[in-house]
């Protein structure tokens, strides 16, 4: 390779790798990034893949109604922990947990944290998730 070639590789390689590459924010704790990050960030994480366009207008759409991401962040958590398995079809879970708290008329991240933290507590199957949650959530309080 001459050298203007190789000039060149270099040049578009860092073209591409500028205009492609995202810095991504990981936290070690899942509520600290629930609270910290934009809901395709946090479901990215917790997804660790990217996400798809059906995806990402799925979340626009909860984000366009709740205005908090901090409240969406909530369903995509709960969806995805409380269905490991489930790593593509997550937003079916999460649609459930929206339309149930949209029904509520809860708007605040307080009041709907507090009514998914009930539904998940008083279920069997679901309780390890929010322990878990509290867990990290009593962890993240402490530190901060």
């Amino acid at each position: 390779m001459q050298k203007n070639e190789y000039a060149l590789f270099v040049g578009v390689f860092v073209f591409f790798f500028i205009t492609t590459w995202k810095r991504r924010t990981h936290y070690s704790n899942e509520y600290e990034a629930l609270l910290k990050l934009s809901c395709e960030d946090f479901a990215q994480q917790l997804l660790n893949r990217n996400l798809t366009s059906s995806e990402n207008i799925t979340i626009d759409i909860w984000k366009s109604h709740f205005g908090d991401v901090k409240i969406v962040n909530l369903f995509i958590y709960f969806a995805i922990k409380s269905h490991p398995n489930a790593k593509l079809t997550w937003t079916k879970y999460a649609r459930a947990y929206y339309d149930e708290v949209k029904s509520t008329k809860l708007s605040s991240f307080e009041e709907i944290e507090n009514y998914l933290d009930g539904k998940f507590k008083t279920t069997n199957s679901l309780i390890e998730v929010y322990k878990s949650k509290e867990i990290m959530k009593n962890v993240y309080l402490k530190e901060n």
